[in-house]
C-alpha cells in the first residue's frame, strides 16, 4: 500500500496462535508441521493475512491442508468451533472474544506489527485524534 499522505502509528505487536478448539494436542506449543498436517481455515485469497501465512509455510517447504477460506477472523473462529479444523489467529482477538482455551502458542512464534493508518488530510482529523490517542494510550498499558 502506498502510504503517501497517510499517518501510520504503531500500536501493538500481535502474536498469532493456532486456534483449534476441537483438535487436541498434548503440547502447549505446536509446530508448523503439526499445523500443516491438520485441516486449516484461512483468509480469503486477496487478504494480506492469507499471503503472509502462505508465504511463511512456503519458506518452511510445507503445504497447507486448506479446508475453507473465509473473509473475517470471526467467521474463521466460528468455523473452527464447529469443525475439526484450525487457523492462525491473533491471540489478542481471541482473548477479547472470551476465548481463553482452544488455542496453542507456536513453537516458533509469528508476530505482526499493527498500525493505525489514516489520511493526514481529513476534515474529521480532530475527532479522529481523540480516538487515536485513546487507542495508543490503551495499548501502552
Amino acid at each position: 500500500m502506498n502510504l503517501e499522505g497517510y499517518i501510520k502509528n504503531f500500536f501493538y505487536k500481535e502474536e498469532l496462535v493456532y486456534y483449534a478448539p476441537n483438535l487436541n494436542f498434548n503440547d502447549k506449543k505446536i509446530t508448523m508441521n503439526e499445523i500443516a498436517n491438520n485441516p486449516m481455515v484461512g483468509y480469503s485469497p486477496n487478504y494480506f493475512m492469507n499471503t503472509a501465512i502462505e508465504n511463511h509455510f512456503k519458506t518452511l517447504d510445507l503445504k497447507l491442508n486448506v479446508e475453507a477460506k473465509l473473509s473475517t477472523p470471526y467467521a474463521i473462529m466460528y468455523y473452527c468451533r464447529n469443525n475439526t479444523a484450525g487457523a492462525l489467529l491473533s491471540e489478542r482477538m481471541l482473548k477479547e472474544m472470551g476465548e481463553e482455551e482452544g488455542y496453542y502458542h507456536l513453537e516458533n512464534p509469528i508476530y505482526f506489527d499493527t498500525y493505525l493508518i489514516y489520511k493526514q488530510e481529513n476534515p474529521k482529523i480532530k475527532s479522529m485524534n481523540i480516538f487515536i490517542d485513546y487507542i495508543l494510550q490503551l495499548y501502552k498499558n
